[in-house]
C-alpha cells in the first residue's frame, strides 16, 4: 500500500498538468489577495495605473513575436530526433541530425532572445511611456509613477529575454520542474505583496516586490536549464545557425504577427480606453481584461501542457494519439473558462462591494461580451495550435486577417455602444474568420467531424454563454 502511495505522490509531483496548474493557481491565488488589497487601499488612478502596466506588460511579452512556441516545437522535434531518428511525419526533416544538436539549438535561441530582450526594453521605453504619461501624470506624486514604470520596462525586458529558459524546459519535457519552483516563487511573491499593501504600501512597493520575483524566477528556470543540458552547451558566446534560423524563422514570425494581432488587440482596447476617458472610466474595464487574462490562462492548463506530447506524437507519426490528447484538452479548457467567465459575472460585483473597492466592477454585459470573445478565441486557438504540430504555422493569416476585422469594428462599435463596442469588435473578428478558418484547417488536416471534438467541447458551452449574454443585454 505504501508503494502505491508513493507511486502516485510521485506521479502528482512529476505532472506537467498538475505542477502547471499549481502554478498558475498560486498565482491567481496570490491576485486574489494582492487584489482585494489593492482596490481597497489604492484610489481609483492608482490602480488604473497599475491595471495599465499589467495590460502593457503583456503587450511587451508579445515581442517574444512566436519564437517561444517555436521552439518549443523545435527542441521537441530535435529530442524525437536524437532518440529514436526521423520518421516520414518529421516536420524538419531537410536539416542533418548535427544541427539538430542541443548545441546549435540552444546558442540560436540564445542570440534570438539577446536581440528581443534589447528590442523590449526599447519599446517600453518609447511607445510604453508615451501610453502611461497622461495617466501618470493625474498621480498626485507622477514621479512614484514614472520610478515603477521603469522598473517595468527593464525587469520586464530581463523577464522576457529570459523566457529562453522556459522555452527549452518545456521542449525537453521538464515542465514539471520549472513549475515546482514558479509556486514556490510565486507564493513568496504574492505574500510579500500582500504585506506591502497591508503596512500601507503603494503603486511603486508592489511594482518593485512583484518585479524582484520576475527576477528571481528567471535565475532559477536559467539555473535549471543548464542542470537538465550539458553546461557547456549554453557558452557565452551565441552564435547563430544558420539552418535552425531558416527553419525557425517562417514559424516564428507567422506565430509572432498572429499572437499580435491577436492579444495585443484585446490589450491593445485598454491601453486605448485608458487614453479616451477618466481613469474613473478605464480602471473597471482594465480590471475585466486582468481577470479574463487570468482565467484564461489558468484554463489553458489541460490543453496547453501537452503540445510538447503533440510535437513528439506528430514526429513519430502517431496521429491517432494527437486527436485523443487534443480532444481531451480542448474540452476541459473550454469548460473551465465558461465556469470562470460566468463565477466571477455572478459574484465579481458582490465581493467587489464587500472588500469595499475604490474601482468598481465592470458592467455585467460587458464582462458577457468580453467572456464570449475569448471563449470563441480558445476554440480557434486551440485547433490553430493543434493544425501547427504540423509545423505548417498560419497564425499570421488567421489572426492578422481577423485583427484586421476587429481594427475596422471596434471604432463604429464604440462609436455606436460605447466601452461595449471593445469586446464586440473582438467578438466580431474571432466569429468572423478566426474561429472558422482555425476549425477547418485542423478537420482537414486531421480529417476530423464535428462530433469528434466540437459538439461538446466548443458548440454546447459557446451557445450556453451566448444565451447568457442575450439576457443581460435584454435586462
Amino acid at each position: 500500500m505504501s508503494g502505491l502511495k508513493g507511486n502516485l505522490v510521485d506521479r502528482l509531483w512529476q505532472s506537467p498538468t498538475l505542477m502547471t496548474s499549481g502554478s498558475i493557481g498560486v498565482r491567481l491565488l496570490g491576485l486574489g489577495a494582492m487584489l482585494p488589497l489593492a482596490l481597497n487601499r489604492l484610489p481609483v488612478d492608482e490602480a488604473n495605473l497599475w491595471f495599465l502596466f499589467s495590460s502593457l506588460l503583456a503587450i511587451i511579452t508579445l515581442i517574444d513575436f512566436g519564437f517561444s512556441p517555436t521552439f518549443t516545437r523545435f527542441v521537441a522535434y530535435c529530442r524525437t530526433e536524437q532518440e529514436v531518428g526521423q520518421s516520414k511525419a518529421m516536420p524538419i526533416r531537410n536539416l542533418a541530425a548535427t544541427t539538430m544538436a542541443a548545441g546549435p539549438v540552444i546558442a540560436t535561441m540564445r542570440h534570438i532572445y539577446n536581440g528581443v530582450g534589447i528590442v523590449a526594453f526599447v519599446v517600453a521605453a518609447t511607445a510604453g511611456s508615451i501610453a502611461v504619461a497622461g495617466p501618470i501624470g493625474q498621480l498626485d506624486e507622477p514621479q512614484g509613477g514614472w520610478a515603477a514604470w521603469a522598473v517595468i520596462a527593464v525587469v520586464g525586458s530581463i523577464g522576457l529575454r529570459s523566457g529562453m529558459y522556459s522555452t527549452y524546459l518545456q521542449g525537453v519535457e521538464q515542465i514539471a520542474l520549472y513549475r515546482r519552483w514558479e509556486i514556490l516563487i510565486g507564493i513568496i511573491s504574492a505574500s510579500v505583496g500582500c504585506v506591502i499593501l497591508i503596512a500601507g504600501g503603494g503603486l511603486l512597493e508592489i511594482v518593485v516586490s512583484t518585479q524582484i520575483g520576475v527576477l528571481v524566477n528567471a535565475w532559477v528556470n536559467r539555473k535549471l536549464a543548464i542542470s537538465v543540458s550539458s553546461p557547456q552547451e549554453w557558452s557565452d558566446r551565441p552564435i547563430v545557425d544558420r539552418d535552425i534560423m531558416d527553419a525557425v524563422w517562417p514559424a516564428a514570425w507567422r506565430s509572432g504577427i498572429g499572437v499580435l494581432m491577436s492579444a495585443g488587440v484585446i490589450q491593445g482596447t485598454g491601453v486605448m480606453y485608458a487614453q479616451l476617458s477618466t481613469p474613473e472610466e478605464s480602471a473597471p474595464y482594465l480590471l475585466a481584461l486582468r481577470l479574463i487574462q487570468s482565467i484564461r490562462t489558468f484554463s489553458n492548463v489541460p490543453f496547453y501542457t501537452r503540445l510538447p506530447s503533440l510535437a513528439r506524437k506528430y514526429a513519430e507519426g502517431r496521429l491517432d494519439r494527437i486527436v485523443d490528447i487534443a480532444r481531451v484538452g480542448m474540452n476541459r479548457t473550454n469548460w473551465m473558462l465558461l465556469a470562470g467567465v460566468v463565477a466571477v459575472g455572478f459574484f465579481g460585483e458582490a465581493l467587489i462591494e464587500l472588500i469595499r473597492s475604490k474601482t468598481p466592477f465592470v458592467a455585467p454585459a460587458i464582462w458577457g461580451m468580453l467572456g464570449l470573445a475569448i471563449l470563441v478565441e480558445r476554440v480557434g486557438a486551440m485547433h490553430l495550435q493543434l493544425y501547427s504540430t504540423t509545423n505548417h504555422v498560419v497564425w499570421h493569416i488567421a489572426n492578422g486577417v481577423s485583427g484586421i476585422i476587429m481594427l475596422t469594428a471596434i471604432p463604429f462599435a464604440y462609436a455606436r455602444f460605447g466601452v461595449l463596442g471593445f469586446p464586440l469588435g473582438i467578438l466580431i473578428g474571432y466569429v468572423t474568420f478566426y474561429a472558422p478558418y482555425s476549425i477547418r484547417l485542423s478537420y482537414r488536416a486531421f480529417k476530423l467531424r464535428i462530433t469528434d471534438m466540437d459538439l461538446s467541447a466548443s458548440i454546447f458551452p459557446i451557445m450556453l454563454l451566448l444565451v447568457l449574454e442575450i439576457a443581460l443585454l435584454l435586462e
